[in-house]
């Protein structure tokens, strides 16, 4: 079985250098913690800050981030993917707008065509 800990450097490396549009932003940080139901795997939880998205384009800058994850040693430790929306509120904050969460990431080719890749996130 993977060891999550080691590689956890190397995702967050990974979802930092991730090339998203210039709208979005991913300075409120990664999370990639141990999973509690899958030992030795990892969850990664990442925060964008942008202007609203839709469903669709927040799936998109899901499957960005998760092929870049896929391309970065380490990948294989990965067994959910959850990527937030934040929008800023108006008050100088950001509230979170909605998610796009993956809990197949281990059962995803990554670097399947695009229609393969969108189908599948829970959208909450």
């Amino acid at each position: 079985m993977p060891t999550a800990s080691k590689d956890k450097g190397r995702i967050a490396v990974a979802v930092a250098s991730a090339h998203v549009p210039s709208t979005v932003s991913l300075i409120l940080g990664t999370q990639v913690i141990g999973s509690i139901e899958k030992q030795g795997m990892s969850e990664v939880v990442v925060r964008l800050c942008s202007a609203p998205l839709t469903d669709d384009e927040l799936v998109d800058v899901a499957v960005i981030i998760a092929r870049a994850i896929y391309a970065a040693p380490g990948h294989d430790t990965v067994s959910l993917l959850k990527v937030s929306s934040w929008v800023p509120d108006g008050s100088d904050s950001v509230k979170q707008d909605h998610s796009a969460t993956t809990d197949d990431y281990q059962l995803t080719l990554w670097d399947a065509a695009d229609d393969l890749v969108k189908v599948g996130w829970d959208l909450t």
